[in-house]
Order: C-alpha cells, then structure tokens, then sequence
C-alpha cells in the first residue's frame, strides 16, 4: 500500500481504503531510463474489519487498469464516512515507455464504478496532488485544482475541474507567466 485514502469506523466496523500495488515503485520516480516507464497498474481497495473480533468481513476492488497515486478527499471527511475521492492515474502501457499523470478519476462510494475521468489532450499532463476548495455550504462538492503541464511549451497552467464532472474538462484554466516545474505534492493555504 502506497497511500491510505481514509479510514473510518461505521456500525461496528472500521473501514479502510488504500490504493495498492503489486510492488514497490520508488525506483520509477529515477529519470533513467525515463519517468516511470516499467509502472505497473493500481487498485483501489475498501476493507471492512469487525472491530469486535479484528476480522475480515468484507473487500471491494476497483481496478481501472492504471496507475494510481495521490488521492485526495474532503479533509472535512478525514476519519468520517465519506463518498468522494479523486485520484490521478497514468497508463502502464506501452511498457518501457515514458508516462506520467493524465488522468483524473472521480470515484463514487455510492455508485457502482469509478464514475467520470479526464484524460488530458495528447502533449498535456496532471502534476501535483488535486486539491479541493470545497463549497462551504455543499459538502464534497466545489473545485479541484491541479498543474497542468504542455510539454510543446513548456508551459504549465492551473486547471480547476468540477468535483462531481471532472470527464467534462477544466471549468478553468490559469496560465503561469512562467514555467512551474511539475511537482507530486501541492498544498493550498485557505485564507480566512
């Protein structure tokens, strides 16, 4: 397991969400031979463990057949029961080619399957974590913002989806000035 996407307990039952791999992939953040060019698919998995006798009573895998890292939820529903969650993946095919994050997933506790992604135009990549500005009277709701990266450029942009349609593309795009190195980790500082 890379990352815990949350953790909560509901009815008894601690439930737990991670993305998993099967195997460690450190060594693709290396630029040679190329940015993560032998990455191997993600999984989503949701355990639930009966907190009464720490056993397992139920797993659900989601598998889209990409990588996955860096997903972000409501920090408002950290530790809470949660429905949304929006992760970053990148195709594992062709293999040793170069890849990076060009997608973004919504997934949808309460539906059937991932729910909508967006794919970038070819040239165009996501770096950076998503990070939500939430609406502050509609819980999980609001903007994702991400970098956005034209290699043709280079030239990078900020990029602010629609939590509930991000398939739909940017709402919003901001051009930097000048070129912002893509990055794995983001944070937004919220102003009072």
């Amino acid at each position: 397991s890379l990352h815990t996407m949350n953790a909560y307990e509901e009815n008894g039952q601690l439930v737990l969400d991670i993305l998993e791999a099967d195997r460690p992939f450190y060594d693709q953040y290396y630029a040679e031979p190329g940015l993560f060019a032998d990455i191997g698919p993600s999984r989503i998995r949701r355990t639930r463990l009966d907190c009464s006798g720490w056993s397992f009573t139920d797993t659900r895998i989601l598998e889209p057949g990409l990588h996955l890292d860096f997903p972000c939820i409501d920090p408002q529903r950290l530790g809470t029961r949660y429905r949304y969650a929006w992760v970053p993946g990148m195709p594992t095919d062709p293999a040793a080619s170069v890849k990076f994050y060009d997608r973004l997933l919504c997934l949808d506790w309460d539906g059937p399957t991932l729910g909508e992604a967006y794919q970038c135009p070819d040239g165009r990549f996501l770096s950076a974590e998503p990070q939500l500005i939430a609406h502050p009277d509609e819980p999980e709701t609001g903007l994702l913002v991400l970098q956005e990266q034209d290699v043709s450029g280079p030239n990078t942009d900020y990029v602010f989806f629609d939590t509930r349609a991000p398939a739909q593309g940017p709402l919003a795009r901001v051009r930097l000035p000048f070129f912002d190195p893509p990055c794995f980790h983001t944070a937004l500082k919220r102003n009072a």
